[in-house]
C-alpha cells in the first residue's frame, strides 16, 4: 500500500474532465527535489508526466516503482528525456517526440545564492536564456500554457512581516535576479500575445501562466522514498543539518546570530515539499481551466522559525544535541522572509497544512533511510 502521501487529494476541474485523455505536462527539473514530489503529485492525480532533465544536481528520477505503480493500467503514463534547457534542440527533441503537450511547469535551473555571487554569468545563461528557449519552443509547438518556478529572494526581506505579492522586488543576489528576470520575460509575453490577439494578429501566440514563488521547501514524501539529496554540495539549512546528523560534518554553520530576530539567527517560511507540490497541482487544474491567465503567487505557510529554533526541532526528533558554531553574514542573506500566501488560498483553494515538526521528521526519515549509509 502507498503511504498517504502518495495519494494526494485532488479535483480535476469539468472542463478537464470532458477530455478521452488527461493533459500532458512536461516538467523540466523533474529529477530535481521539488521536481520529483510534484511529477508524483500530477501522477496520482491521473496526469501524464514527461521528466526533462540534465541531471546536474540531481538523481535520476527515483521513484520509479512509485511511477510504475501509478501508472499500472498504461506504462507509457511518465516519460524521462535527458537533456538540457541551455540546448534548444534538446527542448525541440521533447516536443518533437510527444504528440501533446498541454502545459509546462519549468523548474529547471540553478539555485546556489553564494554560487551566484561567485559565477553570475553562468546563473543568467543557465536561469534566464533556458528560460527564453523553452518559451521559444512553446511558442513554436502551440504549447500556450507555463507554469514557473519563481522564488522569495526576489522581494529581499520581509522585515518582520509577512510578504505579500504586490510589496517591492529587491533581489539581493544574482541568483534572485535571474528569478525576477524570468517572470519579466514571461509577463512580457503573455502580455504581447494579448495584444496581439486582441489586434486580430493571426501569427500572435498565446501565453498563459502562473508564478509560483516559493519560499523555503524542506521535508520529504511521507514514506522516505524520495527527498532533498543534491550531487552538489547543499547550502541550504536542512540537508546541512542532516551532514552533521548522519556524521559528515562536525558540526553546523549559522552564518549570523546578530540578526532582529526572536533569538539573532535568521527567520524563514519553511514549506513542506508535498505542500509544495500539492500546490502546482492546484496550479496546474487552474491554469487549463482559465484563458488569459497570468499571475504571480506566493507558496508558504506564513509562519517563520527561526534556524536555532529548526535545530531544536531536530533535536528533539534525533535524541542528541546538534552542534553548531556561529560565522558572519553572508552575502544575499537577510533576517526574515516569510510568506503571505492569501492570494493561492483565494485562487487556487490550496493552503500548506504541514507543520515544522513534520517537516523535520520527514526529512530526518528520508536521509535515515536512503543516505544514512552513503555519507
Amino acid at each position: 500500500m502507498l503511504e498517504r502521501d502518495l495519494v494526494i487529494p485532488c479535483t480535476v476541474v469539468g472542463l478537464l474532465q470532458l477530455r478521452e485523455q488527461m493533459p500532458t505536462i512536461l516538467v523540466t527539473g523533474g529529477s530535481g527535489f521539488i521536481g520529483s514530489h510534484t511529477c508524483i503529485s500530477l501522477l496520482s492525480c491521473g496526469y501524464d508526466v514527461i521528466i526533462f532533465d540534465n541531471h546536474s544536481n540531481s538523481k535520476v528520477f527515483p521513484s520509479l516503482e512509485v511511477a510504475s505503480f501509478l501508472s499500472i493500467n498504461n506504462p507509457d503514463r511518465i516519460k524521462i528525456i535527458h537533456g538540457d534547457i541551455c540546448k534548444p534542440d534538446d527542448i525541440e527533441h521533447v516536443f518533437l517526440a510527444s504528440e501533446k503537450i498541454d502545459a509546462v511547469i519549468h523548474f529547471a535551473g540553478l539555485k546556489s545564492i553564494p554560487e551566484s555571487f561567485k559565477n553570475p554569468s553562468k546563473y543568467w545563461s543557465t536561469n534566464v536564456a533556458g528560460t527564453i528557449n523553452i518559451l521559444n519552443c512553446m511558442a513554436k509547438y502551440s504549447c500556450e500554457n507555463i507554469i514557473f518556478s519563481s522564488s522569495a529572494t526576489i522581494y529581499g526581506g520581509g522585515q518582520g512581516k509577512q510578504i505579500s505579492e504586490s510589496d517591492l522586488i529587491n533581489p539581493t543576489s544574482p541568483y534572485g535576479w535571474t528569478k525576477f528576470i524570468s517572470e519579466k520575460i514571461i509577463h512580457d509575453q503573455h502580455k504581447a500575445a494579448k495584444e496581439s490577439a486582441n489586434s486580430c494578429d493571426e501569427t500572435s501566440k498565446t501565453i498563459n501562466a502562473i508564478i509560483l514563488r516559493y519560499f523555503n521547501p524542506v521535508g520529504a514524501i511521507k514514506n522516505g522514498i524520495i527527498g532533498e539529496s543534491p550531487l552538489l554540495s547543499a547550502t541550504n539549512l536542512f540537508p546541512t543539518i542532516m551532514k552533521v546528523i548522519n556524521g559528515e560534518d562536525s558540526q553546523l554553520n549559522i552564518f549570523g546570530n546578530d540578526w532582529p530576530t526572536i533569538d539573532g539567527t535568521g527567520v524563514r517560511d519553511y514549506i513542506h515539499v508535498m505542500d509544495l507540490a500539492e500546490g502546482h497541482v492546484a496550479a496546474i487544474n487552474y491554469l487549463l481551466a482559465t484563458p488569459n491567465c497570468f499571475i504571480e503567487l506566493n507558496l508558504g505557510t506564513g509562519v517563520g522559525y527561526s534556524v536555532l529554533q529548526v535545530i531544536n526541532t531536530f533535536e528533539q526528533i534525533v535524541g542528541h544535541v546538534i552542534p553548531h558554531t556561529f560565522h558572519a553574514r553572508r552575502d544575499g542573506d537577510v533576517a526574515s522572509c516569510v510568506a503571505d500566501s492569501s492570494l493561492a488560498r483565494k485562487i487556487l483553494k490550496w493552503k500548506a497544512k504541514r507543520e515544522l515538526s513534520e517537516m523535520c521528521f520527514d526529512s530526518w526519515n528520508y536521509w535515515s533511510k536512503y543516505l544514512g549509509s552513503n555519507l
